[in-house]
């Protein structure tokens, strides 16, 4: 049983779960930033933030017991395990993270009524730990650049992709041509920004951990980075088809459903670039 629930699946899959919840909260506080909600989709954003915060909480304690059973001489000595992991970088980034998620749980208007900096700040909170507990924090050349970009990264995947589940989610439900062009129209730059700076920071990381060809082919890590790649090219290609073809039709008959199946299944994809990511992380470096 332990052996299953500390397995590399399990802890992917608790990782994943954690992407998920924390780019969700980014999208629901980017969205603030670009429009003013009504108050229908206010009250579908904090279910939302509940149900993310929830994502989240289960995946940081899931993490910590995970590693403190992975750390502990015996099972009886986890708990004895989590007090000393906690007073680690790891542990102080868990700590961080499990408070953005329980505000979300528990009080998720902090993230869509109250003031605007707590919201960033607690979006933040929830996105950016992940970056001192990966690959990031433990590179032995350049720890630093490493770190700063994986916290980029994490915060482009959320306004990206965690931004557009919120659209598609929230607020393109009920939306009328006009409403839903002015959504696309208004997300759109922070889509171009976030796929950027992912795309700029995870050439850094790949250039980092992958230096020559054959680590691609060669190791398990690298070819799960060139299935994340794929993935998120697909993801970018869809975004273009939503952009250039459907958006100048969105007011035409049938032009607000079109918008939603192809952004459903952009959002779908992403999800699947998560879980590939959440793998990734789980994976040993070539060479070690």
């Amino acid at each position: 049983m332990i052996a299953a629930f500390t397995s590399e699946w399990a802890t992917a899959l608790a990782r994943w779960l954690g992407y998920l919840g924390a780019s969700v909260l980014v999208g629901v506080v980017a969205l603030r930033l670009q429009r003013q909600a009504t108050e229908s989709q206010l009250n579908h954003s904090r279910r939302l933030v509940r149900l993310a915060g929830l994502a989240l909480l289960v995946a940081v304690l899931a993490r910590m017991t995970q590693q403190a059973l992975l750390f502990a001489a015996a099972p009886e000595e986890a708990l004895a395990m989590v007090g000393i992991l906690r007073g680690t970088a790891w542990g102080t980034a868990w700590t961080v993270q499990l408070l953005a998620a329980l505000a979300a749980t528990l009080l998720p208007g902090a993230y869509v009524k109250k003031g605007l900096l707590l919201a960033l700040a607690l979006a933040l909170m929830a996105v950016l730990p992940p970056a001192f507990q990966g690959h990031a924090f433990g590179s032995e050349e350049f720890m630093v650049q490493a770190v700063v970009a994986d916290a980029l990264h994490l915060l482009a995947a959320g306004v990206w992709m965690g931004t557009l589940a919120v659209l598609v989610i929230v607020w393109l439900g009920q939306a009328s041509g006009t409403r839903a062009l002015e959504f696309v129209t208004a997300f759109s730059p922070w889509a171009l920004t976030g796929a950027a700076t992912l795309g700029v920071t995870g050439v850094f990381a790949s250039w980092l951990h992958v230096r020559t060809p054959a680590m691609v082919w060669g190791s398990s890590y690298g070819r799960t980075l060139l299935l994340k790649v794929v993935l998120v090219l697909a993801v970018l290609a869809l975004g273009a088809v939503n952009w250039k073809r459907i958006t100048p039709v969105l007011l035409s008959p049938g032009g607000v459903a079109r918008l939603r199946t192809s952004a459903r299944t952009e959002v779908a994809i992403a999800v699947l670039v998560f879980l590939v990511t959440a793998f990734l992380v789980a994976t040993s470096l070539p060479g070690e």
